[in-house]
Protein backbone atom coordinates (compact mmCIF):
# COMPACT_ATOMS: atom_id res chain seq x y z
CA UNK A 1 0.00 0.00 0.00
CA UNK A 2 1.80 3.08 -1.25
CA UNK A 3 1.33 6.64 -0.18
CA UNK A 4 -0.30 7.37 -3.55
CA UNK A 5 -3.52 5.65 -2.48
CA UNK A 6 -6.66 7.61 -3.29
CA UNK A 7 -7.79 9.95 -0.50
CA UNK A 8 -11.14 8.17 -0.27
CA UNK A 9 -9.50 4.75 -0.09
CA UNK A 10 -10.36 3.25 3.34
CA UNK A 11 -6.76 2.05 3.63
CA UNK A 12 -5.45 5.62 3.39
CA UNK A 13 -7.98 6.75 5.99
CA UNK A 14 -6.96 3.90 8.25
CA UNK A 15 -3.34 4.99 8.15
CA UNK A 16 -4.32 8.50 9.28
CA UNK A 17 -6.91 7.50 11.91
CA UNK A 18 -6.58 3.92 13.20
CA UNK A 19 -10.14 2.57 13.01
CA UNK A 20 -11.69 -0.86 13.36
CA UNK A 21 -12.90 -2.82 10.35
CA UNK A 22 -16.61 -1.96 10.93
CA UNK A 23 -15.87 1.77 11.28
CA UNK A 24 -13.75 1.72 8.10
CA UNK A 25 -16.59 0.14 6.13
CA UNK A 26 -19.11 2.75 7.37
CA UNK A 27 -16.72 5.55 6.60
CA UNK A 28 -16.27 4.34 3.03
CA UNK A 29 -20.08 3.98 2.68
CA UNK A 30 -20.67 7.54 3.88
CA UNK A 31 -18.06 8.94 1.53
CA UNK A 32 -19.59 7.13 -1.47
CA UNK A 33 -23.08 8.34 -0.52
CA UNK A 34 -21.96 11.82 0.63
CA UNK A 35 -24.24 13.79 -1.74
CA UNK A 36 -27.36 11.91 -0.64
CA UNK A 37 -26.44 12.18 3.04
CA UNK A 38 -25.89 15.95 2.70
CA UNK A 39 -29.29 16.39 1.04
CA UNK A 40 -31.05 14.37 3.71
CA UNK A 41 -29.25 16.37 6.44
CA UNK A 42 -30.28 19.66 4.85
CA UNK A 43 -33.91 18.56 4.65
CA UNK A 44 -33.80 17.42 8.28
CA UNK A 45 -32.29 20.75 9.37
CA UNK A 46 -35.02 22.64 7.50
CA UNK A 47 -37.76 20.60 9.13
CA UNK A 48 -36.21 21.17 12.55
CA UNK A 49 -35.99 24.91 11.86
CA UNK A 50 -39.66 25.14 10.84
CA UNK A 51 -40.74 23.19 13.91
CA UNK A 52 -38.58 25.42 16.12
CA UNK A 53 -40.08 28.55 14.58
CA UNK A 54 -43.57 27.24 15.17
CA UNK A 55 -42.74 26.35 18.74
CA UNK A 56 -41.25 29.81 19.25
CA UNK A 57 -44.43 31.40 17.94
CA UNK A 58 -46.52 29.27 20.29
CA UNK A 59 -44.25 30.28 23.16
CA UNK A 60 -44.64 33.94 22.20
CA UNK A 61 -48.42 33.63 22.11
CA UNK A 62 -48.32 31.92 25.49
CA UNK A 63 -46.21 34.75 26.94
CA UNK A 64 -48.67 37.31 25.54
CA UNK A 65 -51.61 35.43 27.01
CA UNK A 66 -49.84 34.99 30.34
CA UNK A 67 -49.01 38.71 30.53
CA UNK A 68 -52.59 39.67 29.69
CA UNK A 69 -54.13 37.20 32.13
CA UNK A 70 -51.64 37.88 34.91
CA UNK A 71 -50.66 41.57 35.03
CA UNK A 72 -47.62 42.59 37.08
CA UNK A 73 -47.98 42.48 40.83
CA UNK A 74 -47.92 45.85 42.65
CA UNK A 75 -44.39 45.15 43.84
CA UNK A 76 -43.10 44.31 40.36
CA UNK A 77 -44.95 47.31 38.92
CA UNK A 78 -43.24 49.62 41.38
CA UNK A 79 -39.87 48.06 40.55
CA UNK A 80 -40.55 48.53 36.83
CA UNK A 81 -41.65 52.12 37.41
CA UNK A 82 -38.42 52.88 39.24
CA UNK A 83 -36.49 52.00 36.08
CA UNK A 84 -38.40 54.53 33.95
CA UNK A 85 -37.59 58.25 33.72
CA UNK A 86 -40.07 60.35 35.68
CA UNK A 87 -43.03 61.47 33.55
CA UNK A 88 -41.60 59.85 30.44
CA UNK A 89 -43.99 59.37 27.54
CA UNK A 90 -44.04 57.94 24.03
CA UNK A 91 -46.49 59.18 21.40
CA UNK A 92 -47.07 56.32 18.95
CA UNK A 93 -47.97 56.98 15.30
CA UNK A 94 -51.64 57.84 14.93
CA UNK A 95 -53.68 55.34 12.93
CA UNK A 96 -55.19 56.80 9.72
CA UNK A 97 -58.79 56.35 8.64
CA UNK A 98 -57.77 54.45 5.48
CA UNK A 99 -57.51 57.09 2.76
CA UNK A 100 -54.28 58.62 1.42
CA UNK A 101 -55.35 62.05 2.69
CA UNK A 102 -56.05 60.56 6.12
CA UNK A 103 -52.65 58.86 6.18
CA UNK A 104 -50.93 62.17 5.43
CA UNK A 105 -52.99 63.96 8.09
CA UNK A 106 -52.23 61.23 10.65
CA UNK A 107 -48.49 61.56 10.03
CA UNK A 108 -48.66 65.36 10.37
CA UNK A 109 -50.74 65.21 13.55
CA UNK A 110 -48.39 62.62 15.08
CA UNK A 111 -45.47 65.01 14.68
CA UNK A 112 -47.45 68.01 15.93
CA UNK A 113 -48.84 66.17 18.96
CA UNK A 114 -45.36 64.91 19.90
CA UNK A 115 -44.06 68.48 19.86
CA UNK A 116 -47.12 69.77 21.74
CA UNK A 117 -46.73 67.08 24.40
CA UNK A 118 -43.10 68.13 24.88
CA UNK A 119 -44.22 71.70 25.49
CA UNK A 120 -47.01 70.68 27.87
CA UNK A 121 -44.82 68.34 29.95
CA UNK A 122 -42.00 70.71 30.84
CA UNK A 123 -40.76 68.44 33.63
CA UNK A 124 -41.25 65.27 31.58
CA UNK A 125 -39.44 63.39 28.83
CA UNK A 126 -41.12 62.75 25.47
CA UNK A 127 -39.55 60.03 23.30
CA UNK A 128 -38.33 61.18 19.90
CA UNK A 129 -40.77 60.50 17.10
CA UNK A 130 -38.23 58.41 15.19
CA UNK A 131 -38.00 55.87 18.01
CA UNK A 132 -41.78 55.57 18.28
CA UNK A 133 -42.24 55.26 14.50
CA UNK A 134 -41.61 51.50 14.49
CA UNK A 135 -44.93 50.96 16.28
CA UNK A 136 -46.92 52.13 13.28
CA UNK A 137 -49.94 49.95 12.50
CA UNK A 138 -51.87 47.44 14.59
CA UNK A 139 -52.90 47.37 18.22
CA UNK A 140 -49.97 47.89 20.61
CA UNK A 141 -49.61 46.50 24.12
CA UNK A 142 -48.61 49.57 26.22
CA UNK A 143 -46.64 47.34 28.61
CA UNK A 144 -44.43 46.07 25.81
CA UNK A 145 -43.96 49.57 24.39
CA UNK A 146 -43.18 50.93 27.85
CA UNK A 147 -40.55 48.26 28.42
CA UNK A 148 -38.92 48.58 25.00
CA UNK A 149 -38.82 52.40 24.99
CA UNK A 150 -38.28 52.74 28.77
CA UNK A 151 -41.20 55.12 29.26
CA UNK A 152 -43.90 55.35 31.90
CA UNK A 153 -46.79 56.49 29.68
CA UNK A 154 -47.88 55.50 26.18
CA UNK A 155 -50.13 57.62 23.97
CA UNK A 156 -52.03 55.96 21.14
CA UNK A 157 -54.62 57.46 18.85
CA UNK A 158 -56.32 57.59 15.50
CA UNK A 159 -57.63 59.99 12.90
CA UNK A 160 -61.25 59.20 12.04
CA UNK A 161 -63.77 60.58 9.60
CA UNK A 162 -67.06 61.62 11.21
CA UNK A 163 -69.86 63.51 9.43
CA UNK A 164 -67.51 64.84 6.80
CA UNK A 165 -64.94 66.09 9.30
CA UNK A 166 -61.73 64.64 10.69
CA UNK A 167 -61.59 63.74 14.38
CA UNK A 168 -58.46 63.14 16.43
CA UNK A 169 -58.89 60.54 19.18
CA UNK A 170 -56.18 60.17 21.85
CA UNK A 171 -55.75 57.57 24.60
CA UNK A 172 -53.24 57.45 27.47
CA UNK A 173 -52.12 54.20 29.14
CA UNK A 174 -49.68 53.28 31.89
CA UNK A 175 -46.60 51.71 30.33
CA UNK A 176 -45.97 49.58 33.45
CA UNK A 177 -49.30 47.87 34.17
CA UNK A 178 -51.21 48.74 30.97
CA UNK A 179 -54.00 50.57 32.83
CA UNK A 180 -56.09 52.99 30.76
CA UNK A 181 -55.70 56.47 32.26
CA UNK A 182 -57.43 58.98 29.99
CA UNK A 183 -58.95 59.59 26.59
CA UNK A 184 -60.12 62.64 24.65
CA UNK A 185 -61.43 63.65 21.24
CA UNK A 186 -61.11 66.82 19.16
CA UNK A 187 -62.55 67.78 15.77
CA UNK A 188 -59.97 68.98 13.25
CA UNK A 189 -61.34 71.96 11.37
CA UNK A 190 -58.88 73.78 9.15
CA UNK A 191 -55.57 74.43 10.93
CA UNK A 192 -55.14 71.57 13.46
CA UNK A 193 -52.73 73.53 15.70
CA UNK A 194 -55.26 74.61 18.29
CA UNK A 195 -57.02 71.23 18.51
CA UNK A 196 -53.67 69.49 19.02
CA UNK A 197 -52.54 72.02 21.63
CA UNK A 198 -55.82 71.66 23.51
CA UNK A 199 -55.43 67.88 23.71
CA UNK A 200 -51.81 68.29 24.81
CA UNK A 201 -52.85 70.62 27.63
CA UNK A 202 -55.46 68.09 28.76
CA UNK A 203 -52.88 65.30 28.47
CA UNK A 204 -50.66 67.21 30.90
CA UNK A 205 -53.50 67.36 33.43
CA UNK A 206 -54.13 63.61 33.05
CA UNK A 207 -50.47 62.79 33.73
CA UNK A 208 -50.41 65.13 36.73
CA UNK A 209 -53.36 63.18 38.12
CA UNK A 210 -51.34 59.95 37.87
CA UNK A 211 -48.36 61.40 39.74
CA UNK A 212 -49.15 59.82 43.12
CA UNK A 213 -48.42 56.32 41.82
CA UNK A 214 -45.45 57.34 39.73
CA UNK A 215 -43.83 59.26 42.59
CA UNK A 216 -42.84 55.92 44.12
CA UNK A 217 -40.14 55.69 41.45
CA UNK A 218 -38.30 58.82 42.60
CA UNK A 219 -35.18 59.04 44.81
CA UNK A 220 -35.90 59.26 48.54
CA UNK A 221 -35.68 63.08 48.98
CA UNK A 222 -37.95 63.80 46.01
CA UNK A 223 -40.28 60.98 47.05
CA UNK A 224 -40.71 62.60 50.48
CA UNK A 225 -41.19 66.01 48.89
CA UNK A 226 -43.85 64.57 46.61
CA UNK A 227 -45.54 62.92 49.59
CA UNK A 228 -45.92 66.31 51.23
CA UNK A 229 -47.19 67.92 48.03
CA UNK A 230 -49.73 65.15 47.51
CA UNK A 231 -50.79 65.36 51.16
CA UNK A 232 -51.82 68.95 50.48
CA UNK A 233 -54.34 67.67 47.93
CA UNK A 234 -56.27 66.00 50.75
CA UNK A 235 -56.96 69.41 52.29
CA UNK A 236 -60.30 71.08 51.48
CA UNK A 237 -60.09 73.75 48.79
CA UNK A 238 -60.92 76.59 51.17
CA UNK A 239 -59.34 79.83 52.27
CA UNK A 240 -58.97 78.41 55.77
CA UNK A 241 -56.80 75.52 54.58
CA UNK A 242 -54.28 77.68 52.70
CA UNK A 243 -52.03 78.26 55.72
CA UNK A 244 -51.76 74.51 56.36
CA UNK A 245 -51.05 73.90 52.67
CA UNK A 246 -48.27 76.48 52.83
CA UNK A 247 -46.69 74.64 55.76
CA UNK A 248 -46.65 71.40 53.75
CA UNK A 249 -45.00 73.07 50.75
CA UNK A 250 -42.43 74.80 52.94
CA UNK A 251 -41.56 71.41 54.49
CA UNK A 252 -41.19 69.90 51.01
CA UNK A 253 -38.75 72.66 50.06
CA UNK A 254 -36.80 72.05 53.26
CA UNK A 255 -36.30 68.47 52.00
CA UNK A 256 -35.48 69.53 48.43
CA UNK A 257 -35.02 73.31 47.90
CA UNK A 258 -35.12 72.90 44.10
CA UNK A 259 -38.34 70.85 44.02
CA UNK A 260 -40.31 72.62 41.28
CA UNK A 261 -43.81 71.24 42.10
CA UNK A 262 -43.49 72.56 45.67
CA UNK A 263 -42.24 75.94 44.43
CA UNK A 264 -45.17 76.26 42.03
CA UNK A 265 -47.79 75.14 44.53
CA UNK A 266 -46.41 77.39 47.25
CA UNK A 267 -46.81 80.39 44.94
CA UNK A 268 -50.41 79.41 44.21
CA UNK A 269 -51.19 79.37 47.93
CA UNK A 270 -49.38 82.65 48.57
CA UNK A 271 -51.35 84.28 45.74
CA UNK A 272 -54.61 83.23 47.36
CA UNK A 273 -53.51 84.25 50.84
CA UNK A 274 -52.47 87.68 49.60
CA UNK A 275 -56.05 88.23 48.45
CA UNK A 276 -57.82 86.77 51.46
CA UNK A 277 -55.67 87.90 54.40
CA UNK A 278 -55.15 91.67 54.14
CA UNK A 279 -53.71 91.88 57.66
CA UNK A 280 -50.83 89.57 56.64
CA UNK A 281 -50.50 90.84 53.10
CA UNK A 282 -47.15 92.62 53.46
CA UNK A 283 -45.46 89.50 54.85
CA UNK A 284 -47.17 87.21 52.31
CA UNK A 285 -46.23 89.41 49.33
CA UNK A 286 -42.61 89.49 50.51
CA UNK A 287 -42.49 85.69 50.71
CA UNK A 288 -44.27 85.43 47.35
CA UNK A 289 -41.54 87.52 45.75
CA UNK A 290 -38.76 85.37 47.27
CA UNK A 291 -40.29 82.08 46.14
CA UNK A 292 -41.12 83.34 42.64
CA UNK A 293 -37.54 84.54 42.16
CA UNK A 294 -36.19 81.15 43.24
CA UNK A 295 -38.63 79.35 40.90
CA UNK A 296 -37.51 81.23 37.76
CA UNK A 297 -33.89 80.68 38.79
CA UNK A 298 -34.35 76.93 39.29
CA UNK A 299 -36.65 76.42 36.27
CA UNK A 300 -36.06 79.30 33.83
CA UNK A 301 -37.53 77.31 30.92
CA UNK A 302 -40.79 76.55 32.73
CA UNK A 303 -43.59 78.98 31.74
CA UNK A 304 -45.48 78.18 34.93
CA UNK A 305 -42.69 79.71 37.00
CA UNK A 306 -42.88 82.92 34.93
CA UNK A 307 -46.66 83.07 35.28
CA UNK A 308 -46.39 83.08 39.07
CA UNK A 309 -43.50 85.53 38.88
CA UNK A 310 -45.84 87.84 36.96
CA UNK A 311 -48.40 87.70 39.77
CA UNK A 312 -45.73 88.26 42.43
CA UNK A 313 -44.51 91.38 40.62
CA UNK A 314 -48.07 92.58 40.24
CA UNK A 315 -48.57 92.37 44.00
CA UNK A 316 -45.42 94.48 44.35
CA UNK A 317 -47.13 97.08 42.08
CA UNK A 318 -44.48 96.46 39.44
CA UNK A 319 -47.11 96.25 36.73
CA UNK A 320 -44.69 96.65 33.82
CA UNK A 321 -42.49 93.89 35.27
CA UNK A 322 -45.54 91.64 35.66
CA UNK A 323 -46.43 91.99 31.98
CA UNK A 324 -42.79 91.39 31.02
CA UNK A 325 -42.78 88.13 33.02
CA UNK A 326 -45.99 87.15 31.24
CA UNK A 327 -44.28 87.90 27.92
CA UNK A 328 -41.54 85.44 28.85
CA UNK A 329 -44.06 82.71 29.73
CA UNK A 330 -45.75 83.15 26.36
CA UNK A 331 -42.43 83.28 24.53
CA UNK A 332 -41.57 79.87 26.01
CA UNK A 333 -44.95 78.45 24.97
CA UNK A 334 -47.45 80.64 23.10
CA UNK A 335 -50.03 77.83 23.03
CA UNK A 336 -50.20 77.16 26.76
CA UNK A 337 -53.77 77.83 27.94
CA UNK A 338 -52.95 78.80 31.53
CA UNK A 339 -50.29 81.28 30.35
CA UNK A 340 -52.91 82.97 28.20
CA UNK A 341 -55.35 83.04 31.13
CA UNK A 342 -52.69 84.67 33.32
CA UNK A 343 -51.99 87.25 30.62
CA UNK A 344 -55.70 88.06 30.36
CA UNK A 345 -56.03 88.40 34.14
CA UNK A 346 -53.09 90.83 34.27
CA UNK A 347 -54.68 92.93 31.54
CA UNK A 348 -57.91 93.00 33.55
CA UNK A 349 -56.08 93.99 36.74
CA UNK A 350 -54.49 96.99 35.03
CA UNK A 351 -57.83 98.15 33.60
CA UNK A 352 -57.56 96.70 30.07
CA UNK A 353 -60.52 94.32 30.22
CA UNK A 354 -61.47 94.82 26.58
CA UNK A 355 -58.07 93.50 25.44
CA UNK A 356 -58.31 90.62 27.88
CA UNK A 357 -61.46 89.13 26.32
CA UNK A 358 -59.71 88.27 23.05
CA UNK A 359 -56.90 86.57 24.98
CA UNK A 360 -59.44 84.60 27.03
CA UNK A 361 -61.07 83.37 23.81
CA UNK A 362 -57.68 82.03 22.70
CA UNK A 363 -57.19 80.32 26.07
CA UNK A 364 -60.65 78.69 25.93
CA UNK A 365 -59.86 77.23 22.49
CA UNK A 366 -56.82 75.46 23.93
CA UNK A 367 -58.36 73.79 26.96
CA UNK A 368 -61.42 71.70 27.74
CA UNK A 369 -61.57 72.90 31.37
CA UNK A 370 -62.40 76.62 31.14
CA UNK A 371 -63.19 77.44 34.79
CA UNK A 372 -60.38 80.00 35.10
CA UNK A 373 -61.41 81.51 31.76
CA UNK A 374 -65.03 81.84 32.94
CA UNK A 375 -63.91 83.50 36.20
CA UNK A 376 -61.92 86.18 34.40
CA UNK A 377 -64.60 86.64 31.74
CA UNK A 378 -67.03 87.22 34.59
CA UNK A 379 -64.83 89.98 36.03
CA UNK A 380 -64.04 91.52 32.62
CA UNK A 381 -67.67 91.73 31.52
CA UNK A 382 -68.72 93.37 34.77
CA UNK A 383 -65.90 95.91 34.54
CA UNK A 384 -67.06 96.71 31.00
CA UNK A 385 -70.70 97.04 32.18
CA UNK A 386 -71.72 94.12 29.92
CA UNK A 387 -74.02 92.71 32.58
CA UNK A 388 -75.93 90.18 30.46
CA UNK A 389 -72.68 88.59 29.30
CA UNK A 390 -71.41 88.76 32.89
CA UNK A 391 -74.40 86.79 34.17
CA UNK A 392 -73.69 83.91 31.77
CA UNK A 393 -69.95 83.75 32.53
CA UNK A 394 -70.34 84.34 36.28
CA UNK A 395 -73.05 81.69 36.75
CA UNK A 396 -70.92 79.18 34.85
CA UNK A 397 -67.91 80.04 37.02
CA UNK A 398 -69.99 79.85 40.21
CA UNK A 399 -71.21 76.38 39.26
CA UNK A 400 -67.60 75.18 39.24
CA UNK A 401 -66.31 77.20 42.21
CA UNK A 402 -68.65 78.35 44.98
CA UNK A 403 -66.42 81.28 45.96
CA UNK A 404 -68.20 84.22 47.54
CA UNK A 405 -66.57 86.90 45.35
CA UNK A 406 -67.86 85.14 42.22
CA UNK A 407 -71.33 84.91 43.78
CA UNK A 408 -71.13 88.65 44.48
CA UNK A 409 -70.38 89.31 40.80
CA UNK A 410 -73.54 87.42 39.79
CA UNK A 411 -75.59 89.43 42.30
CA UNK A 412 -74.15 92.73 41.03
CA UNK A 413 -74.78 91.85 37.38
CA UNK A 414 -78.43 90.93 38.02
CA UNK A 415 -78.91 94.08 40.10
CA UNK A 416 -77.49 96.26 37.33
CA UNK A 417 -79.95 94.56 34.96
CA UNK A 418 -82.71 95.48 37.44
CA UNK A 419 -83.64 91.82 37.91
CA UNK A 420 -84.20 92.22 41.63
CA UNK A 421 -85.40 88.72 42.41
CA UNK A 422 -82.31 87.10 40.97
CA UNK A 423 -80.09 89.77 42.53
CA UNK A 424 -81.56 89.11 46.00
CA UNK A 425 -81.12 85.35 45.59
CA UNK A 426 -77.44 85.66 44.66
CA UNK A 427 -76.81 88.28 47.33
CA UNK A 428 -78.13 85.82 49.92
CA UNK A 429 -75.89 83.09 48.51
CA UNK A 430 -72.98 85.50 48.86
CA UNK A 431 -73.78 86.16 52.54
CA UNK A 432 -74.26 82.43 53.18
CA UNK A 433 -70.82 81.69 51.74
CA UNK A 434 -69.18 84.61 53.56
CA UNK A 435 -71.22 86.33 56.32
CA UNK A 436 -68.71 89.20 56.53
CA UNK A 437 -69.25 90.14 52.88
CA UNK A 438 -69.27 93.90 52.35
CA UNK A 439 -68.07 96.48 49.84
CA UNK A 440 -65.27 97.47 52.22
CA UNK A 441 -64.21 93.85 52.58
CA UNK A 442 -64.14 93.37 48.79
CA UNK A 443 -62.09 96.53 48.45
CA UNK A 444 -59.62 95.33 51.10
CA UNK A 445 -59.33 91.89 49.52
CA UNK A 446 -59.02 93.19 45.98
CA UNK A 447 -56.18 91.70 43.91
CA UNK A 448 -55.09 95.13 42.70
CA UNK A 449 -55.24 98.83 43.45
CA UNK A 450 -54.28 99.90 39.94
CA UNK A 451 -56.17 103.19 39.36
CA UNK A 452 -57.66 102.13 36.00
CA UNK A 453 -59.05 98.94 37.55
CA UNK A 454 -60.47 100.81 40.56
CA UNK A 455 -62.22 103.29 38.25
CA UNK A 456 -63.73 100.52 36.10
CA UNK A 457 -64.92 98.62 39.19
CA UNK A 458 -67.35 101.45 40.10
CA UNK A 459 -70.08 99.74 38.04
CA UNK A 460 -69.55 96.50 39.99
CA UNK A 461 -69.74 98.33 43.33
CA UNK A 462 -72.97 100.05 42.28
CA UNK A 463 -74.48 96.65 41.50
CA UNK A 464 -73.49 95.32 44.92
CA UNK A 465 -75.24 98.24 46.62
CA UNK A 466 -78.40 97.64 44.59
CA UNK A 467 -78.26 93.92 45.49
CA UNK A 468 -78.19 94.75 49.19
CA UNK A 469 -74.55 94.05 50.03
CA UNK A 470 -73.67 96.47 52.89
CA UNK A 471 -70.90 99.03 52.73
CA UNK A 472 -69.20 97.71 55.89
Amino acid sequence: MGDDAAPDDPRAVARRWPLGRRQRVWLAFIRRRWGRVAAVAAIAAGVIGIVGHLLGGVAGLWEFYRAAAHPPSPASAVAAGQARPFRSIAVLPLAPAGTPASAELAATLTDEFTVAASRALRDGLVTAGGLAARYRGGVQDPRRVGTELNVRYVVTGAVRERNGASELAIDLADGVDGAHLWSARAVIAGDPTHAVARLANDLRDAILAATSKEAQSLPAPQREAWRLVLESELLPDTVESDAEAQRLFERALAVDPRFVPALLNLQRVLWRRAQNEPAERVMIVRRFGEVSQRAVTVAPMDPRAWNWRAYALHWQKNWAGALAASDEALRLDPLRADSLAVRASLLILVGRADEALAVLDRAAALRADTVDVDIWRCVAYELLARDRDAVVACERAAAAWNYWVILAHVAAAYANLDERGHAALWAQRTRDAYPQASLARIRDLGPTDHPDFVAAAAHFRDGLRKAGIPEH
